[in-house]
C-alpha cells in the first residue's frame, strides 16, 4: 500500500502577535489568540479526514522555549485525538522549542515519537518496520549551529526514508542560520524525503529524489508572514518496491508512468526533465541486487486546471481545449489538417502508421504544452 501522511512545521503554537493584538478590539484580539490553535486543530482534523499514516511536525512548536500550558495541553490533545483515529505522530524540536525549554509533566500518546539529540530512526508501520522509516533529531539547546545532516550517518536503504528536520538550507538570509547546510548535503544523506522546519515560506527545494521541502508556517504571524499558509499532504507510491516483493528475489526491469494533475507537471515537460527523473530514480534502485531498473519514464501528467471551466469560457485557451476535443472525437479531422505533412517525401512514413489512440496521445500532448505555455503567459 502506499504511504500518505502530512508534513507540518512551525506552528508556533500561542504566537502572541506583538504589535497587532494590543491595537486591536477585543473581538480581532481574540481571534488572533487562537489563531495558531485554530490552524493546529484544522492540520489534525485534516489527517483525520484524509485517513493519513502519520502526522510529522519540524520543529518550533511553540513561540518559545518557555511554553505555556495552553499550549502543550492543546498540541497533546491533537496529538491524542490523531492516535484514536490509529494516526502515528513524529515530532523534533527546533530553536523556538529546543529540548532543554519547560515542559509540564504531560503524557504523550503511545502513537507519537518525539526525536532526541541525536539522529534516530523510527518506523512508520511499527509491524511493518521495512515499508518506511523517520530519521528525525531535535535541538538540545536554541542555539545550534552546527550541521546536524552530518549526524545522520547510514540510512537504511531498503525502506522509503524521511528526514526530519529543522535547519536553514542554503543560507536563506530571512531566517537564523540555526543547523546550517546545503541542497547538495541533504542529496547526498541516502533520504527519499526531506521534511524540513524553520523557513516560513513554503517552497519545494528539490522535486525529484530526495525531495526537499519546508511547508511554511501554519498560520501568518506578521504583516511580513502574508498569503495562504498550512501544511503539505504527501503521497508516495511504494509500486516499485512491490515490483521487487513479487519478483521473488529477481530483479525487475520496470517501465514508469506518471499521472494526474499538478503543478508538477510543467517541470516535467521542460526539457531533459524526464532524462534527469530517470538517472535519479535508476541511481536509488539499480544498483542493489536484486535490482529495479526502470527503462523508461512516460509523462501523462496534466496541468493543474480545471478543465471543464476553462473549457466552457470564450478565450483562446477555451477554444484550444474544444478544439482538441473536436480532433479527438474525429481523426480523421486531424489526418485532413495535416495532409501536407502527410503528402510529404519525408514525413508521410512516420503518420501513415498512426493509429487513432496514437493520434489521441498526440493531441493530449499538444493539448498540455499548449496549456501550460499559455497559462503561463496569463500568469
Amino acid at each position: 500500500m502506499p504511504l500518505r501522511f502530512i508534513h507540518a512545521a512551525d506552528l508556533h503554537l500561542d504566537s502572541p502577535f506583538t504589535g497587532i493584538r494590543a491595537a486591536a478590539p477585543e473581538n480581532v484580539a481574540k481571534a488572533l489568540h487562537s489563531a495558531t490553535f485554530d490552524s493546529y486543530n484544522n492540520i489534525v482534523d485534516l489527517c483525520i479526514s484524509e485517513c493519513v499514516d502519520a502526522l510529522l511536525v519540524a520543529g518550533d512548536i511553540y513561540d518559545g522555549a518557555d511554553r505555556s500550558l495552553r499550549a502543550q495541553r492543546a498540541f497533546i490533545q491533537g496529538l491524542q485525538r490523531l492516535d484514536a483515529a490509529g494516526i502515528r505522530s513524529f515530532v523534533c524540536h527546533g530553536n523556538h522549542d529546543p529540548l532543554d525549554g519547560w515542559e509540564a509533566r504531560l503524557s504523550y500518546p503511545d502513537g507519537c515519537h518525539r526525536f532526541g539529540a541525536d539522529f534516530s530512526p523510527a518506523p512508520v508501520f511499527p509491524d511493518e518496520p521495512e515499508r518506511a522509516l523517520v530519521y528525525g533529531v531535535s535541538y538540545p539547546t536554541r542555539d545550534v549551529y552546527e550541521n546536524l545532516v552530518s549526524r545522520l550517518g547510514q540510512v537504511d536503504e531498503s525502506a522509503f526514508t524521511i528526514g526530519l528536520l529543522h535547519a536553514n538550507v542554503g543560507g536563506n538570509s530571512d531566517h537564523a542560520p540555526y543547523s546550517p547546510c546545503s541542497l547538495d548535503d541533504l542529496a547526498r544523506a541516502g533520504i527519499d524525503y526531506w521534511a524540513l522546519g524553520h523557513v516560513h515560506t513554503r517552497q519545494v527545494l528539490r522535486n525529484r529524489t530526495p525531495t526537499v521541502v519546508y511547508p511554511g508556517n501554519s498560520q501568518g504571524r506578521h504583516p511580513n508572514e502574508t498569503g495562504a499558509r498550512g501544511a503539505y499532504l504527501v503521497e508516495v507510491d511504494d509500486r516499485g518496491n512491490r515490483l521487487l516483493d513479487g519478483a521473488e528475489g529477481r530483479s525487475v526491469v520496470a517501465r514508469m508512468t506518471l499521472t494526474g494533475r499538478g503543478e508538477l507537471n510543467r517541470f516535467l515537460r521542460q526539457p531533459a526533465a524526464l532524462d534527469d527523473l530517470l538517472a535519479e530514480v535508476n541511481d536509488q534502485r539499480a544498483q542493489r541486487l536484486p535490482f529495479v531498473w526502470c527503462e523508461r519514464i512516460e509523462n501523462e501528467t496534466a496541468a493543474a486546471i480545471d478543465r471543464d471551466a476553462i473549457r466552457s469560457g470564450e478565450d483562446f485557451l477555451a477554444e484550444v481545449l474544444r478544439t482538441a476535443d473536436q480532433l479527438r472525437e474525429t481523426p480523421e479531422t486531424f489526418r485532413d489538417g495535416l495532409a501536407d505533412l502527410y503528402r510529404h517525401t519525408r514525413y508521410r512514413r512516420y503518420l501513415t502508421t498512426l493509429t487513432d489512440k496514437e493520434i489521441a496521445a498526440l493531441l493530449d500532448e499538444a493539448e498540455a504544452l499548449a496549456v501550460n505555455l499559455l497559462a503561463e503567459e496569463d500568469d
